[in-house]
């Protein structure tokens, strides 16, 4: 499982042994670390680092984030299992050093770790926990949605007031990601059809026959299929990968608008990198305005589609910024 995740501005990635001069230079800076019992020593940092390689292998851990601007090393975040209050949760934690707060970096590295936790590790509750006084760490908790649960005296910290934030799967955000089963074809194949009705209107009814006979023969058995579901584990959206290519994105119409078709994206980037590229009906509008606030760019046009009839292509590819 890939420890990797970019954002518009951040990638966050997992740690290796000669990150730990920059850990050192981040964990042991007082103005920093002011809300946790100490600045952190240089056997502490190699300790941190020591717990979070071994972690990897189950597919978490803390990551070092760092600015896509000039790759400088900007803070550590990542989601680990621990004991808070009493039980095991999911805890989501941040840091960012000092010198570069106020550039939004603690919500924007959260953000992606929050669907990395429930779309690839399929998680269903989430936490975040810091002093009350540390209003800054509470307004990033805020601005991600989560809620204030409960408040509790933290042992492993002064045994101070703490704040115990939390978010989970909910009927608006919490889907799963996975492989698609070859017994669901049938059912990706409604998905397909009730998302082109609602969005392909320049196709004629014998145009949609045609091509729904493509993806359920073809198509479908031919790409990297990954499904998202809702909490019954019903398919509510998927997407098909070959090589550094999307293939197909589509999204029951019921579920437009619920951030299901950016969550694939980014599950795209996380597993394939860069460069990424799609084709779209020029046609389609909706489309090409979703992958261009995607980071899609426009790098080419054909007159015809794959299959030789006369719906025009556009390639589109995803810069870095």
């Amino acid at each position: 499982m890939s420890l990797f995740l970019e954002t518009e501005r951040l990638t966050l990635r997992a740690y290796v042994w000669d990150d730990l001069t920059r850990l050192n230079e981040l964990l042991s800076d007082a103005e920093t670390m002011r809300f946790w019992p100490a600045p952190f020593t240089l056997e502490q940092c190699r300790d941190w680092l020591s717990r979070n390689i071994a972690r990897y292998q189950e597919g978490y851990g803390r990551l070092g984030v760092f600015a896509k601007q000039n790759g400088a090393y900007v803070g550590d975040a990542g989601l680990v299992l621990m004991p808070i209050n009493g039980k095991p949760e999911w805890d989501l934690g941040y840091i960012i050093h000092a010198s570069q707060w106020g550039h939004g970096y603690g919500p924007e590295a959260a953000e992606s770790l929050l669907q990395y936790g429930f779309l690839r590790l399929g998680l269903s509750r989430i936490c975040a926990n810091m002093p009350v006084d540390h209003l800054q760490s509470r307004r990033v908790a805020e601005k991600l949605g989560m809620r204030l649960e409960t408040e509790f005296r933290n042992p492993r910290n002064r045994d101070i007031p703490t704040c115990l934030y939390v978010t989970g799967q909910s009927s608006e955000a919490g889907w799963s990601l996975s492989r698609a089963d070859q017994e669901e074809h049938e059912l990706l194949t409604a998905i397909w059809e009730r998302a082109v009705r609602a969005t392909h209107g320049f196709l004629a009814e014998a145009d949609i026959q045609f091509y729904r006979s493509l993806v359920r023969e073809h198509a479908l058995s031919a790409v990297e299929l990954w499904v998202t579901r809702g909490e019954d584990g019903t398919p509510v959206g998927f997407m098909g990968l070959a090589d550094m290519r999307i293939e197909m994105l589509f999204v029951d119409p019921d579920y437009h608008g619920r951030g299901i078709g950016s969550a694939l994206i980014r599950h795209a980037e996380s597993i394939k990198g860069l460069p990424l590229e799609v084709d779209v009906n020029e046609q389609n509008e909706g489309a090409y305005a979703f992958y261009s606030k995607h980071r899609f760019v426009k790098t080419g046009r054909s007159d015809t589609d794959g299959s030789g009839r006369p719906f025009p292509l556009l390639h589109l590819k995803l810069q870095r910024n």
